[in-house]
């Protein structure tokens, strides 16, 4: 009660009762409710992080002294041998890439090493990497067919399929009439699910006579699959194998689309010999 009596006294002393009141009870809170609504109003957005960087393609970047005209050659024709083995074996890819990642850290200027560079690291997986060594060698030789079917196999490998079928295009362009780069082309096209896309690259394969060509053969038989057609993609299988290589049409029956269980009993009647289709085995 005393201190009550106190604070009335105090507040009724003299004729600044009321300013008292203003200063003592209305005042703080009034200061600190506009202190509140001012930070908030004119406080500084968060700061966003930056987006992480793409990570780049690990590029052999150390300077070394450039090798003498004839023992770049040699060196090339090494490089190259062991490529070669590694497509062969089915292995030493990695001793093919490391051989090729000296040739461009002592030549930057030469395709035929970043074209082997990229090759070699498309086979070991390096999809990314290998993209960036095809970008150089495409830059330095517009007119190696195997720099561009290369980077269409890097692109299909990473998802690209449009951008693979346009490298795939390129290198027919300079290699008319393969039938590896034929397939692979339409075989990305389908792989896109444009169906416009890929009649006209169809089109544009066919040779006139309504006739199915090796150059697309086996694309219009997965085409066929992947429709359901089942029967039909089985007489085109038997149209390649009149038209192709044994060891090219298997390289070109690897696609997925030949993997499925119908697919594979359609495939195998197809490739079957004459004589276990006519005694039924």
């Amino acid at each position: 009660m005393a201190i009550r009596r106190q604070l009335g006294d105090f507040f009724k002393r003299g004729a600044v009762g009321w300013e008292r009141v203003f200063l003592f009870l209305i005042l703080p809170p009034l200061v600190l409710v506009t202190a509140g609504v001012v930070y908030f109003v004119t406080r500084p957005e968060p700061a966003v992080p930056p987006p992480s960087p793409t990570p780049t393609a690990k590029l052999p970047t150390t300077k070394l002294p450039p090798f003498e005209p004839a023992e770049l050659l040699r060196h090339l024709e090494e490089a190259e041998a062991l490529e070669r083995q590694a497509q062969q074996d089915g292995e030493g890819w990695a001793a093919s890439a490391s051989a090729f990642e000296i040739l461009v850290t002592r030549h930057p200027e030469n395709d035929r090493a970043w074209g082997g560079l990229g090759r070699s690291w498309n086979a070991l997986g390096r999809h990314e990497e290998a993209m960036a060594a095809l970008d150089r060698a495409v830059a330095r030789n517009i007119l190696e067919w195997r720099h561009f079917a290369a980077r269409g196999d890097a692109r299909r490998a990473l998802g690209d399929a449009r951008g693979a079928v346009i490298d795939y295009a390129d290198a027919l362009r300079l290699r008319p009439g393969n039938h590896l780069l034929s397939n692979a082309m339409l075989l990305t096209a389908l792989d896109s699910g444009d169906q416009v896309l890929f009649e006209t690259r169809l089109g544009r394969l066919s040779n006139g006579s309504g006739e199915p060509a090796a150059g697309w053969v086996v694309g219009v038989a997965a085409r066929e699959m992947r429709n359901g057609d089942f029967q039909a993609g089985r007489t085109l299988i038997e149209k390649a194998r009149e038209l192709l290589a044994p060891a090219d049409l298997e390289v070109l029956l690897e696609d997925p689309v030949f993997s499925d269980r119908r697919g594979q009993e359609f495939l195998n009647i197809a490739l079957a010999s004459e004589t276990a289709k006519a005694t039924g085995n």
